[in-house]
């Protein structure tokens, strides 16, 4: 006797990876099905069910039996083929699992196929929008079928009713950028598989504002020189800005072995070192003070750690969490050869300087098993108009702010550090500290209340001369293993408004290093 719902089971329902596919012999009546294997030791087999009628969302086969069903026995790839079907008719399967005393599982997920037509692809989820520079939106989703022709994207702009069809991809995509669109105006997307048979259900939409006119700053180009190191050791300090790295042998990316179209080629890594210290200095020529986007495309085999001016930025395939000791022979963690986008916003951008330096530590999965390794990256800036203001000097500092401090709107220019505290003018100036006052310094303040450390920082309002047309921004950031760690924002301390309040954080449990960030937005 089969088990029902108010038996205790002891096995899973079979996994939702149920496929029903045309058979391997050439019989327009038959399929095969498959599914994946149930785990537990006490299971005993497997039925499969299918029948014209779908059983909707029923889910104990106590409740409803379809017209055909068939045992399977225990096998690590579960599979069946199934025969005496009708050409055009629609038939719905579904799989369980019983174990030694007969109970039975809940029905797998229901697939419905089609003999001599196919079976319509499953619908994509998680769809995602976000929106770049330069009017474009990128879109992403989860593809939950292995039998799509392809994929069908449709768009609606904000203020209409109509959905158009904007791209149609092939089989296996999961990304699509969209371009040639209106600035600061909201698009809606939605995606769904096709095939032969048919199309999928559509996903939930996603949506993304484009914003204004950006411009865009390439300071590192795929193919650039950079200095590195092989590991057989790990240079002191070598991720800060100020690293003597003269010594270092140069030359163009990508840089790595066993792969075609090297710009440099470490013939003697396999089999002697697992890692390559990597360098690479770069400048914005924009004021880096008004850079609202970091955008770091990688290129890498297997994995990798990233800084910036002495900050992790990213940890890929690396071993350990943000900010721990990576050692010179350390592998990485999977094997990949793949890319990835780095992008950095708000409270998560670093600050930038006129020169900076980007450091990478590259890691092969094995000494000597491993067949290939490589690395090369490219780096964008992308920044904010300059806040509409005069600016008779073009240095992207308003010329009432710079008469207001300095009585003239020449005086060093953005670059400039007239009272020696290490800020420029232009960090200064979006700080909202006095550029002529070294003790006017963005800062936060730990003090002891009741046992409780409390962090505290003072916000200042963008008001004034030259803050017309900007709104200040502040974040609380801790970083819990100091210049190596990633730094991130405290929870609901990330996108503040300088409205002139103290805020006080309570750091209790939250050991670590803090500091404030601050950036303009423009109104």
């Amino acid at each position: 006797m089969k088990g029902n719902g108010s038996w205790a089971r002891s096995l899973t329902a079979v996994c939702a990876t149920l496929t029903v596919l045309a058979a391997r012999v050439a019989c327009a009546d038959s399929a095969t099905a498959r599914w994946d294997p149930n785990p537990e030791g006490n299971l005993a087999g497997y039925r499969l069910y299918w029948g014209t009628q779908s059983r909707g969302g029923i889910v104990e086969p106590s409740e409803f039996r379809y017209t055909h069903e068939k045992t399977c026995p225990v096998m690590p790839a579960p599979e069946t083929v199934v025969s005496s079907l009708t050409a055009g008719v629609r038939y719905y399967f579904s799989a369980t699992a019983f174990d030694q005393n007969n109970l039975e599982s809940v029905y797998s997920e229901e697939v419905a196929y089609m003999p001599g037509v196919g079976m319509c692809p499953r619908a994509p989820s998680d769809p995602a929008a976000s929106a770049l520079s330069g009017g474009r939106v990128r879109l992403s989703w989860t593809d939950n079928s292995d039998n799509e022709s392809g994929f069908k994207i449709d768009r609606r702009q904000s203020g209409t009713t109509g959905w158009v069809r904007v791209a149609t991809t092939g089989p296996g995509a999961v990304t699509h950028t969209d371009t040639g669109l209106a600035l600061e105006t909201t698009y809606y997307y939605k995606v769904k598989a096709y095939n032969t048979a048919g199309n999928s259900a559509y996903t939930d939409i996603a949506a993304a504002t484009t914003g204004p006119a950006l411009a865009e700053e390439t300071a590192l180009e795929p193919g650039s020189v950079w200095r590195y190191l092989k590991g057989f050791a790990e240079p002191v300090g070598w991720t800060r800005r100020d690293f003597d790295d003269s010594g270092w042998a140069a030359g163009p990316g990508p840089l790595g072995y066993g792969e075609a179209g090297l710009g440099t080629t470490l013939s003697d890594m396999r089999d002697r070192y697992t890692c390559v210290y990597l360098r690479r200095r770069f400048q914005v020529a924009a004021n880096p003070a008004f850079v609202c986007e970091l955008r770091i495309d990688v290129r890498y085999d297997d994995g990798f750690v990233m800084w910036l001016n002495g900050e992790e930025l990213a940890r890929v395939n690396a071993p350990g969490p943000a900010g721990v000791f990576v050692a010179h022979d350390a592998v990485a963690t999977a094997n990949a050869e793949t890319s990835a986008v780095i992008r950095l916003t708000g409270a998560d951008l670093p600050a930038l300087a006129a020169e900076n330096v980007l450091a990478v530590q590259l890691l092969n999965r094995s000494l000597s098993e491993s067949s290939d390794c490589l690395f090369d990256a490219e780096l964008a800036c992308v920044r904010r108009p300059a806040p509409a203001a005069a600016d008779a000097d073009a240095d992207n500092l308003p010329d009432a702010w710079e008469i207001a401090e300095f009585g003239t709107p020449a005086r060093q220019g953005a670059a400039g550090d007239p009272d020696g505290d290490g800020r420029s003018n232009a960090e200064e100036y979006v700080a909202g500290t006095r550029p002529d006052d070294p003790t006017s310094v963005l800062g936060a303040r730990i003090l002891l209340y009741q046992g409780v450390p409390r962090v505290s920082f003072q916000t200042v309002p963008a008001r004034g001369p030259g803050y017309e047309m900007v709104v200040r921004y502040y974040a609380l950031q801790r970083s819990h293993s100091g210049a190596r760690a990633l730094w991130q924002a405290v929870p609901g301390l990330a996108d503040i408004v300088g409205d002139g309040r103290v805020v006080v954080y309570d750091a209790a449990g939250g050991d670590g290093v803090y500091r404030v960030r601050s950036w303009l937005v423009e109104k």
